[in-house]
């Protein structure tokens, strides 16, 4: 997938996406999350995923019209990516949140630049994904 491209490929079971179209699997950091309200929204081959890491899928959920893929962990906890781009040419990164309707700024805290950002944080918003193939669970 090309940096900030608009659509790119995921591999699926044909009710949830699973991870890439190469086959790596999605993971976050349950314990960054727990510990500053984000973590990084990553890809890992499966026999690398990184210590601490837990497995995502981006399930479809429809709420009226509107049916947005929301990242589920292994254990049924549900968050909600957010993009962040950055001062420079660094490009624009994925993290989950919780609640994205919250202020998102903390995300851009100086604090976090080295632990779980990894540079300065412009702006943060939260980002819709779409899929023309999966079907929406309720």
């Amino acid at each position: 997938m090309s940096p900030n491209a608009s659509s790119a490929s995921f591999g699926s079971d044909g009710s949830v996406a699973l991870g890439d179209a190469a086959g790596n699997l999605f993971v976050y950091y349950p314990d960054m999350l727990a510990a500053h309200g984000a973590s990084r929204f990553r890809l890992a081959a499966w026999g690398s995923i990184p210590h601490g890491a837990r497995l995502l899928t981006l399930t479809p959920f429809k709420s009226g019209d509107v049916t947005a893929l929301l990242a589920v962990d292994t254990l049924g906890h549900f968050f909600f990516p957010v993009l962040c781009s950055f001062e420079g040419a660094q490009q624009a990164k994925v993290f989950l949140v919780k609640d994205p309707t919250a202020d998102l700024s903390y995300i851009a805290d100086p604090e976090l630049r080295f632990i779980l950002t990894g540079g300065v944080v412009s702006q943060c918003n939260p980002l819709a994904l779409t899929s023309k193939s999966l079907k929406a669970l309720a």
